[in-house]
């Protein structure tokens, strides 16, 4: 058996819940099977299969179905310099971000924040360093929580080379300091009822929680007197 299937598999599982998956993996594998295609290839039936869940319930809406918030996040902000780690997620809340995500139940934030920075960007991060806890309050696509308790870090790492993983992300990079603040000020709109939901996910800003991080640690602040 591949990596690539058992990675893919495991993932689109968590992504679109475990029974979705595997009914949709039985019922293209068994019209595979009719089309003359046995053995089915794993690594087809993996993609065939993300395909079709992606077609059938879409990224927006395909997130962890099957599992219950933990309420705990934990995010980690990284440097370029002064250019700033961003990516626009495949799922969850609209707009650009720094990497973060879930703990799950047996992770300390360190550890999660560590593997949620190689899993969406593939940076190894050297050091994790603690700038702020607290609670959010925040829609969840995972069932069970109107709110986050966050541990937010800053890293750092020794090469730069981002590798955009295609099943988190639409796009990553790094931003500068003047694109943060266009990025921070289109939140601010939206914020301000100026923006309507459709112009927003069109194009969105920062997400608005981490808005609120990177405002709250003087960050924008910060970038403002670089510009």
């Amino acid at each position: 058996m591949s990596k690539h299937y058992t990675d893919l598999y495991s993932l689109g599982a968590r992504r679109f819940g475990s029974e979705r998956w595997a009914s949709m993996s039985l019922k293209l594998s068994a019209e595979l099977q009719k089309q003359g295609i046995e053995p089915v290839p794993l690594e087809l039936l993996a993609n065939v299969t993300w395909a079709a869940c992606m077609e059938a319930w879409g990224a927006s809406t395909a997130h962890a179905v099957d599992k219950h918030c933990t309420r705990k996040v934990a995010g980690v902000i990284i440097w370029r310099g002064n250019d700033l780690l961003l990516q626009e997620r495949l799922t969850g809340a609209e707009g650009l971000a720094p990497s973060a995500g879930h703990r799950e139940e047996s992770e300390g934030a360190e550890e999660a924040a560590r593997r949620e920075a190689f899993e969406e960007t593939g940076l190894v991060l050297t050091s994790c360093t603690v700038l702020a806890e607290g609670r959010k309050f925040e829609h969840c696509k995972r069932y069970g929580s109107e709110y986050h308790d966050w541990t937010v870090f800053q890293g750092t790492v020794e090469q730069y080379a981002l590798t955009l993983n295609p099943y988190e992300s639409k796009h990553i990079g790094w931003y500068q300091p003047y694109e943060v603040l266009e990025l921070a000020a289109r939140t601010e709109e939206y914020l301000q009822l100026r923006i309507n939901e459709a112009d927003w996910k069109q194009r969105p800003g920062l997400e608005v929680v981490w808005y609120y991080w990177l405002k709250d640690l003087g960050i924008l602040d910060r970038l403002r007197q670089m510009v």
